[in-house]
């Protein structure tokens, strides 16, 4: 489809081409054709033109020709004249054509030019008025773009800022984890010190039994010797008491060592005891650690659909506090209605709501109020109570409630007066405002408790992830050490391989070089010999072949004298010097050499079986390197799935701080700087410097200084 496209487009482009240059090339026939006219009807006018001054020039020359033929002539002269204006007849007209055709062309090309002229003014009129567009365009877009690189800029303080404070965050964190991590490392150190005591001990205590049997071993021959004895004694003489004490020594030694031999397995199977017990303390804290770990994460996900639940009451609080504001807005006018008309005042109003709800519950006793004015109960207001985020919507709630409250009464206070009953409703808001404020204290330290419990859940779980990576680059590295060590060691075998091979293909060539050359003097020997055997030697007593051995004895000693002969030294204790009879007794040359083979066979097995172990050698090394390759992946794979881990543990955190806070913090402020009064500003003080963790010490101070603040604040409101 991609190239369809591209075709598609090619062919609409070269379409449009092809009609530029059609209009082109009919404006250039065009051209073209008006020149050609023009240029018939100059080429025309300069024949006339040429014409005549041939003429005129024949006309002199007749003159200035012979007199005396001027008689005869005369009537020729008659003649040419009626031609010569004739022709000059021609002439006009031809040149009176040439300049119509010309005038023509002109006419045209000038109205040709004007219509041109008229586009191009036309095209430029359009240009100016796009020119001018674009510019207010460009003008708009140049303030919007201003606009939002202010934005940007601002934008990026605010990030630069958040990064800053991010940073220190994970300065701190790293700090706390680093701290955490060298405690548990020291703790690990000492239960690994504790393990390897353990089994010192066991292994201790496992020698003692060995040592023991050797000793008892010791005894039974001692035993037996002692028994060979006592048969020697009994059968030189009869029962003696000495004989019965030794008996009875031998006795209490077969005691003595038994009880000691069972005194030993029963502290090795208390130390073998101890060490499984140490073994499962550490797997039931491994697996303390891994269903912490879930119930961590269960809870984190418990907390996300709190938080989700919390965004959607949230969702709800923002519209009933519009309706709220709405609700203040219509009684605040209707109050403003009452007072300046002078109806009847709240505490009648108050009475006839009484009197109205006593007569509906005397209607209808099971009708709920709330339903009927779409108000909460107070169950779902306690329920709803335990959502921290709850909580800072309804202070918020309350303070605008107050501050809108405060401003009815001010506006009822100066229209109407004073009175009792506006009184006790102010106590009764300073009162509920109270217990909210407790009701808020309580509420944040829980959650700042809940806060406390999940980071210590995070901060565990980045120590054992630590502790993990830690373990895992240890593995690793162990790994990549002896990895590397087989692999030297192989690289060390097989180059002494190489270096056998080669020197035994050396020897072999050596070797085939002698048998070479013994054949090649073999070959020249039978050449000089002659062909029938020396009548000396019977018949009968021609040489017998040789068995393999006396061959290769021969052989040797063939060797032994092409060596001689060569200057090379004779090897072991053969003889210097052979005769030419020893070479004489060699095989033909058309025979086997059976040695040779041999050797080549030797050389051939132990080839094959160098080519095996460095086969079997290669295959291990790849193996190797494949296993070290995935454990590496496979290590890589975990380190980056808890680290990603981390990263979203870590995100959700500062979130949630973050949101929390700055909210908290937000909304805490804008009360203060709304708030009048001394109480209000004291318990928003309080929240602020929670928020803000601050120290008993600086809290005190500031208490101290509420005092000259507040009468700093109140002086410019009176």
């Amino acid at each position: 489809m991609a190239s369809r496209s591209e075709l598609q487009k090619k062919v609409d482009e070269q379409q449009k081409q092809l009609t530029v240059y059609e209009k082109k090339l009919k404006d250039v026939i065009r051209a073209y054709k008006g020149l050609l006219a023009e240029k018939q009807a100059l080429e025309a006018s300069v024949q006339a033109l040429s014409s005549s001054d041939q003429h005129d020039t024949q006309g002199q020359h007749g003159e200035t020709g012979d007199l005396v033929k001027f008689d005869s002539e005369s009537e020729m002269d008659s003649a040419s004249e009626s031609g010569a204006s004739s022709s000059k007849n021609d002439r006009i007209a031809t040149l009176k054509h040439a300049i119509a055709t010309l005038t023509q062309e002109k006419s045209r090309i000038e109205a040709a030019f004007q219509a041109d002229k008229k586009l191009l003014l036309a095209e430029k009129e359009a240009l100016k008025e796009q020119l001018e567009t674009q510019k207010t365009e460009g003008n708009s877009q140049r303030v919007i773009l201003e606009q939002q690189a202010n934005e940007l800029r601002a934008r990026l303080r605010q990030t630069q800022t958040e990064r800053e404070a991010e940073q220190d965050d994970h300065g701190a964190v790293l700090n706390e984890m680093q701290t955490r991590f060298a405690k548990e490392r020291t703790k690990g150190e000492q239960m690994e010190r504790q393990i390897a005591e353990l089994y010192k001990k066991l292994q201790e205590k496992s020698d003692e039994p060995f040592a023991f049997q050797d000793q008892i071993a010791e005894l039974n021959a001692e035993v037996d010797r002692l028994r060979a004895e006592l048969k020697e004694a009994s059968e030189k003489a009869e029962m003696t008491p000495t004989l019965q004490s030794l008996r009875e020594q031998i006795e209490q030694l077969r005691m003595q060592h038994h009880s000691a031999l069972e005194e030993e397995r029963g502290r090795a199977v208390t130390s073998a005891t101890e060490l499984a017990a140490a073994g499962e303390q550490r797997e039931n804290r491994v697996g303390a650690l891994e269903t912490r770990l879930a119930d961590q994460s269960a809870a984190i996900g418990e907390y996300e659909r709190q938080h989700q639940a919390d965004c959607a009451l949230m969702d709800k609080l923002k519209a009933r506090i519009q309706l709220l504001d709405q609700e203040n807005t219509d009684l605040a006018q209707s109050m403003r209605k009452k007072s300046s008309v002078g109806e009847e005042s709240l505490s009648d109003a108050v009475d006839k709501f009484k009197l109205l709800a006593q007569r509906i519950r005397h209607l209808d006793a099971g009708l709920n109020f709330y339903h009927a004015l779409n108000l909460e109960s107070p169950d779902a207001e306690l329920a709803h109570e335990t959502c921290r985020q709850r909580y800072d919507n309804l202070f918020e709630e309350f303070e605008r409630y107050k501050l809108k409250a405060q401003a009815v009464l001010k506006t009822k206070q100066k229209d109407t007066g004073t009175s009792d009953e506006s009184a006790v409703d102010v106590a009764h808001m300073k009162s509920v405002m109270s217990s909210l404020h407790h009701k808020l204290q309580l509420t944040e330290k829980e959650r700042v408790d809940a806060d406390r419990s999940y980071q210590e859940t995070v901060n565990g779980l980045r120590h054992t992830i630590a502790e993990m990576q830690n373990s895992q680059e240890r593995t690793l590295a162990d790994l990549r050490q002896q990895m590397q060590q087989r692999v030297s060691e192989m690289e060390a075998e097989m180059q002494k391989q190489r270096t056998r091979t080669l020197d035994v293909l050396a020897e072999k060539e050596k070797e085939l070089e002698v048998t070479r050359t013994i054949l090649s003097a073999v070959r020249g020997q039978n050449v000089n010999d002659p062909v029938d055997p020396p009548q000396s030697s019977p018949p009968g007593e021609r040489p017998a072949k040789l068995s393999p051995t006396d061959r290769r004895e021969s052989g040797r000693d063939s060797v032994n004298s092409v060596r001689s002969a060569s200057g090379e030294p004779p090897a072991g204790r053969r003889s210097s010097v052979t005769s030419p009879m020893m070479l004489v007794n060699l095989p033909n040359t058309d025979s086997p050499n059976v040695f040779y083979q041999q050797e080549l066979a030797k050389r051939e097995k132990e080839i094959n079986q160098l080519r095996r172990e460095l086969r079997s050698a290669e295959s291990s090394m790849r193996e190797i390197q494949h296993a070290s390759v995935t454990k590496d992946l496979q290590h890589y794979e975990t380190i980056e799935r808890l680290k990603e881990e981390i990263r979203a543990l870590e995100g959700k955190l500062r979130l949630y701080r973050e949101d929390a806070n700055l909210e908290y913090l937000r909304n805490v402020f804008v009360q203060f700087i709304a708030c009048d009064s001394v109480v209000g500003k004291r318990h928003m003080l309080r929240a602020i410097g929670s928020v803000l963790k601050l120290s008993q010490k600086e809290m005190h101070t500031i208490d101290k200084q509420q005092d000259s603040w507040f009468g700093a604040f109140i002086k410019p409101n009176k």
